[in-house]
């Protein structure tokens, strides 16, 4: 019958009292102490182990669920917000304080984006085929092949200043001069609401300068001036849903933010249109 040295873990006989392998006096060591002390050792070794992955499998379902259904619940809150909006797109929401105030950001930068890249595929999609159409034919040469890249981000900028221009000029004049009191970011997701049917419209745009910009040419700038067109009709709706008890009638108050948003935006434009 053999026993394990405990020391250089090496099988040796049960009668002997010294290990051969090591020298060590092992004369009170037996088989069955031996596997007690390597089965204990054994489950020791495992115990943490077996608790660590309990542990790690425990937190992966307790943690997957929740995220899932975070991210669920946030798509699913938004998706709601588009929809009651485009149904009732009023500037005077009931609920418009239980909304996440981070919904009119979204909707309003999902607006820029789609705009900016719609503009960008229909720009460089026209030169590109104007160039091609000089080479060939008696068409004079236009020397223009703009970076789509730095267009894009130009045109990111101009949208950027074009749509959040209407909402900020008419904050301003609602707390300066009819002194109503309105939370910046409740007044932006309200406004963004109200105009999510542009964001439809420059979404469709989008879509069509992916498949063609040039067969849609006329569509896509049609969209991209029927959106511009309804930040303005909400701009001057804006002031009629408010209440006004000064001496400037709403019509004024509309053509002096009007024509304020309209200067800023032509200076961007020569500035970053040349």
């Amino acid at each position: 019958m053999m026993k394990k040295c405990p020391y250089c873990k090496n099988d040796i006989p049960q009668q002997v009292s010294e290990c051969p392998f090591c020298g060590a006096y092992v004369k009170g060591v037996t088989a069955s102490t031996t596997a007690e002390k390597s089965s204990s050792k054994t489950g020791e070794s495992k115990a943490p182990q077996s608790k660590e992955s309990r542990q790690t499998m425990d937190s992966r379902k307790k943690n997957t669920p929740k995220s899932l259904v975070k991210i669920y619940s946030s798509v699913s809150g938004y998706l709601s917000f588009l929809k009651s909006n485009f149904v009732c797109p009023s500037l005077q929401r009931r609920v418009r304080r239980n909304e996440n105030t981070y919904y009119g950001y979204i909707t309003a930068f999902l607006t820029i984006l789609l705009s900016a890249g719609s503009l960008t595929r229909l720009v460089t999609g026209l030169i590109s085929k104007y160039n091609l159409l000089s080479d060939i034919s008696i068409l004079p040469s236009a020397n223009i092949n703009p970076n789509p890249i730095f267009f894009f981000i130009k045109s990111v900028i101009f949208f950027l200043v074009y749509y959040l221009g209407f909402p900020i000029i008419a904050y301003w004049i609602k707390k300066l001069i009819l002194k109503r009191s309105h939370e910046f970011h409740f007044w932006i997701t309200q406004y963004e609401g109200a105009n999510t049917i542009g964001l439809l419209f420059v979404s469709i745009s989008f879509l069509l300068s992916l498949i063609s910009p040039l067969l849609w040419a006329i569509l896509i700038s049609f969209l991209l001036l029927l959106t511009a067109m309804t930040y303005g009709i909400t701009f001057v709706g804006s002031f009629y849903k408010t209440v006004n008890e000064t001496a400037i009638d709403n019509i004024y108050l509309s053509l002096i933010g009007g024509a304020l948003h309209l200067f800023v935006v032509m200076t961007l434009a020569y500035l970053m249109f040349p």
